[in-house]
């Protein structure tokens, strides 16, 4: 049986000890800013980072993933090659995106809840941060755990403490930290082109159409996944925002905060479940009747604590936030159980990486996020921002299910009949 050594388990363990901490900083910074913010500062903020994550999608086209892949098939020289590719289609992207917004964006403007002029920001910050994940994949297929660790940290430490400089000492609220979060993505973005060109990680491509093809291999079948991404956790802040107005999207927005803590929970389960589950499923003597009751516990032990944290969360929400936000508490349960079905979700999608069945899940998370359009729309008309919490849960269990039949279907598990002997895998 293969032992992990301590040395891999330092770097698992500063790698998820970075990522809580990086995710846990603008949860804290929450107090301070719902003190000092109105509602409709919130929401304009949340609306900001709704377009910045959509356009996202297009600027760089997600081929930093590609570049995870390819580090250990590459020669080192091929590798900075490849990165180059990457860089000249991000340019070509990020110029096209610009051009489309710089055309439509006077015309959205209303319907996206910020100024024309922040939309075109937007662009430009999704071009640095693509540079910034590319320095962060790099640090992470290479191990370089202290190095992912403290960039991604920094980056935040700075992101917030210039932020809160120009809303504390010059006055400039729901603009001042948009400017601390743009300023600190794009200094790290040059940042991490000095730390390439340092390491000879950036060269002329001499293959360039052959890497721009394999990265498009990459990147293009994702753009379903990540829209579907976005219309499931994103639209309900842009409908509450033409239905009823940003005041509620700043409202929302601090609800849906305090429902993340389950999200930064879920996600750090997995980062320790997934390896555990990947060895045991790559063992020939598998015990799948184990799996599946560790499965089970696991999934009792976030629906707890969502539950939990969920009516903590609504008692102590003046505390908290504040009397501004006092309305958020109608929704903070339902946003801490939604979020809990999203960690139901990585214990059982982690089966369809392993067979690499992605392109199904790709599917499933497109079909969701447009279920979530119409249905959204009429809840929140119906029932304010308590409609889009609705919504959200109801989503987010229908992805659970469907996930889980998925899964079943490409790896099976003995998930209700523990008295069977171990299946064979599925096609």
């Amino acid at each position: 049986m293969k032992v992990i050594n301590l040395k891999t388990l330092m770097k698992g363990g500063t790698f998820l000890i970075s990522s809580v901490i990086n995710a846990s900083i603008p949860f804290l910074l929450l107090p301070v800013l719902t003190r000092i913010l109105t509602p409709e500062d919130y929401g304009t903020i949340a609306m900001f980072s709704i377009f910045l994550s959509l356009v996202s999608a297009f600027v760089g086209l997600s081929v930093h993933g590609a570049i995870n892949v390819n580090y250990f098939k590459l020669t080192e020289l091929e590798f900075s090659e490849y990165i180059a590719s990457c860089l000249i289609l991000l340019f070509i992207s990020a110029a096209i995106v610009f051009i489309v917004v710089s055309i439509v964006g006077p015309f959205v403007d209303t319907i996206m809840g910020i100024p024309y002029k922040w939309m075109l920001v937007a662009v430009g910050v999704s071009f640095f941060q693509f540079l910034v994940n590319i320095q962060l994949t790099i640090w992470m297929v290479k191990g370089s755990a202290f190095r992912y660790g403290s960039f991604q940290i920094s980056q935040t430490v700075v992101n917030i403490v210039f932020s809160l400089f120009l809303i504390l000492s010059m006055g400039m609220f729901w603009e001042g930290r948009l400017i601390g979060q743009s300023t600190a993505i794009i200094f790290f973005g040059i940042l991490a082109v000095y730390l390439l060109k340092q390491k000879n990680l950036i060269r002329k491509p001499t293959q360039f159409k052959h890497d721009i093809k394999d990265a498009l291999k990459f990147g293009l079948p994702l753009i379903p996944h990540t829209l579907g991404g976005f219309a499931v956790y994103s639209v309900d802040r842009m409908v509450i925002a033409n239905l009823l107005d940003v005041y509620a999207v700043g409202i929302y927005t601090v609800g849906a905060q305090l429902g993340q803590a389950m999200n930064l929970l879920s996600d750090s389960f997995n980062k320790v479940y997934s390896p555990w589950l990947m060895e045991n499923l790559s063992k020939e003597d598998l015990d799948k009747k184990t799996v599946v009751r560790n499965s089970y516990l696991a999934m009792l032990f976030l629906l707890g604590s969502g539950l939990i944290w969920g009516l903590l969360a609504t008692f102590a929400l003046p505390l908290l936030v504040g009397k501004k936000f006092d309305s958020a508490k109608d929704i903070i349960l339902l946003m801490c159980i939604a979020a809990s079905f999203t960690g139901l979700y990585y214990i059982v999608t982690n089966y369809i990486f392993y067979t690499k069945k992605t392109k199904f899940l790709s599917a499933l998370t497109f079909v969701s996020g447009v279920i979530n359009i119409p249905l959204t729309y009429f809840m929140v008309k119906g029932y304010g921002i308590r409609g889009a919490a609705y919504s959200f849960l109801i989503v987010q269990v229908i992805t659970f299910l469907a996930t889980w039949y998925l899964s079943a279907k490409v790896y099976r598990m003995p998930w209700f009949s523990f008295w069977r002997e171990n299946e064979n895998n599925g096609v």
